[in-house]
């Protein structure tokens, strides 16, 4: 048995397991940081690469991760020792692996040719949101039937009421969702 990380890997143990033993938390690590990078550079509507996301990549995202835990896991001789503590791991890694596209999906949205879009319409609602150590400014818009709500930047949340009329150019990803950089 080879023993990395924690994880024996079985002396037989194929290509895809050993490549998951040596670099998987490296992929994964990296992977998760890519996920939150368009978060710095573009504003998209609030939610909407996650809607998109649980809508279209969840059951590819399932089908994959089930896929490949099935294909190695006699590559690891801790899952033959503990299934059922590997099976929950693989079932808690899908709604994380989830979570994680949507960034992917805020980048491929943003970095695929899209097209001008106009978010016009009346401010339906405008509120904050707080974490641990930033704000979110949120404005509801009401357009064309619909309320998108956008996050903004301080100075303009300031500066828009309630009712009033808004009007920002953005651009319409391909995936369905449209952003304005930062």
């Amino acid at each position: 048995m080879i023993r990395r990380r924690g994880l024996e890997l079985a002396p037989n143990a194929g290509p895809l397991g050993r490549l998951l033993s040596r670099f998987g938390g490296v992929l994964f690590v990296a992977g998760a940081v890519f996920s939150m990078l368009p978060g710095f550079y573009i504003r998209t509507e609030v939610n909407a690469p996650l809607y998109f996301a649980l809508k279209f990549l969840s059951l590819p995202i399932a089908a994959a991760t089930i896929a490949v835990a099935f294909a190695v896991r006699a590559d690891f001789v801790s899952s033959s020792k503990r299934p059922i503590a590997y099976r929950l791991f693989v079932v808690l890694l899908i709604p994380v692996l989830i979570f994680l596209s949507s960034g992917w999906a805020s980048a491929v949205n943003a970095l695929l040719p899209g097209t001008p879009y106009v978010l016009q319409g009346v401010v339906s609602e405008k509120y904050e949101t707080h974490g641990r150590s930033s704000t979110t400014w949120v404005v509801g818009v009401t357009a064309e039937g619909r309320v998108t709500r956008i996050t903004v930047s301080r100075a303009a949340y300031q500066s828009i009421q309630v009712g009033s009329v808004f009007r920002q150019p953005r651009r319409m990803g391909p995936l369905g969702f449209s952003y304005v950089p930062k």
